[in-house]
């Protein structure tokens, strides 16, 4: 870490930074989706639309926020910013995404104990809709380009200025508070930690991209195919013996394959 200079961005420019984002999201994205009620009927009330145009509008609001971030690094650093994308083993990607599986089951069942509002499900039930435009913005469009913003351009300039530990749990705070509510936030910090760790030791973004879009895609199936939510799914839990076992069972494997994960990338950076 060179201590001499201050990388962009530090973590008031990453603040900034999130800051822009949330307002290309109000000034860019806001009026694409609230442009299909400007349609005439039935096409205003056409989900398939109403998909299309919140994937424009989304990938605007983070694609120009990942512009200025990168000119903003240009400019200060003084050099062209270089997004990573090194190749990890097939093994290190397979376990990454095997894990995100069981951390995806114990995080919806913690932040199922939370009251779920009316408009929060509403809001899920618009977001997940089963249409190719849906799936492409949480499955695709969404683990691409959050990651070059949270992992590629944020995490990278925090992490030649801070521990790597400060870095991660900025980053993935950041991650968290930008998705503007409590349910979302908290998972999002929580995973942000788990994909800021996988960077910081694989250098890399292709884990990060995958894993992301095996949660996303797990939420996907589950919001688009299932009727329960998730306050349902943990008073099950906290009502069923057998699934309690499953829960920190859950646990227990995402803790050591983490653990056994750790090993595998320090043989793979060793060599």
């Amino acid at each position: 870490m060179d201590r001499s200079k201050i990388f962009y961005p530090s973590i008031s420019q990453a603040a900034g930074l999130m800051l822009v984002f949330i307002a290309f999201a109000i000034v860019v994205a806001l009026p694409f989706e609230s442009f299909a009620a400007l349609l005439p009927a039935p096409l205003n009330t056409n989900p398939l639309i109403q998909s299309a145009l919140g994937l424009v509008g989304y990938g605007l609001a983070v694609g120009l926020t990942i512009r200025r971030g990168l000119r903003n690094k240009s400019l200060l650093d003084g050099e062209r910013p270089a997004l990573r994308f090194t190749r990890v083993p097939a093994g290190i990607l397979a376990m990454a995404c095997i894990l995100t599986v069981f951390m995806g089951f114990i995080l919806t069942v913690l932040i199922g104990l939370l009251p779920t509002p009316g408009w929060y499900e509403q809001v899920m039930d618009e977001a997940l809709r089963p249409n190719v435009f849906s799936f492409a913005s949480v499955v695709l469009l969404a683990p691409l380009l959050e990651e070059v913003l949270f992992r590629g351009l944020i995490l990278e300039g925090l992490l030649k200025n801070y521990r790597p530990s400060t870095a991660i749990a900025v980053s993935a705070l950041l991650f968290g508070v930008v998705h503007l509510n409590p349910w979302q936030g908290i998972a999002g910090a929580l995973m942000g930690i788990f994909l800021g760790w996988l960077y910081w030791k694989t250098r890399s973004l292709l884990p990060c991209i995958l894993v992301h879009a095996t949660s996303n895609l797990l939420c996907y199936l589950v919001g688009t195919s299932s009727s329960n939510t998730t306050s349902n799914m943990a008073a099950n839990l906290l009502s069923g013996p057998p699934l309690i076992a499953l829960f920190f069972g859950s646990a227990a494997v995402f803790a050591g394959g983490w653990w056994w994960l750790g090993k595998s990338v320090r043989r793979h950076v060793a060599a």
